[in-house]
């Protein structure tokens, strides 16, 4: 797939036992995979931008290789382009429908940016 130009790593959030009273502890981050991708802005739509949700927070993906074991709620990393720096939390993986190992075959990801003052990583 042509057009993969940016360098991405998928972390996932650790599940740890909440703590002696019940409340939940923050977990740690472990890196799961990396691989190249594509990243689009997604526009809002109208029902959207009525909602008043019509930021530059919603973005689509596409990433190979299509082998890696992505999640919702994964935090994807960019590592170049672009796009440098930026974390983003999965919202939705689509596995392809064709033969993982061919060249073609790519996960198409839904993700949200991190807002400014959010702490994911």
């Amino acid at each position: 797939m042509q057009g993969l130009n940016t360098s991405v790593r998928i972390f996932r959030a650790a599940r740890l036992a909440d703590d002696d009273v019940g409340g939940s502890v923050r977990g740690d981050y472990a890196q799961v995979g990396q691989g190249r991708a594509i990243l689009v802005l997604r526009p809002a739509t109208v029902e959207m931008r009525a909602q008043g949700l019509g930021t530059d927070l919603l973005y689509d993906c596409h990433i190979q290789p299509a082998t890696l074991e992505v999640e919702r709620n994964d935090v994807l990393l960019v590592d170049d382009g672009p796009y440098a720096q930026l974390k983003f939390r999965i919202t939705s993986v689509a596995k392809p429908t064709i033969i993982l190992n061919s060249p073609q075959a790519h996960l198409k990801i839904q993700m949200e940016r991190q807002d400014e003052g959010e702490v994911w990583l």
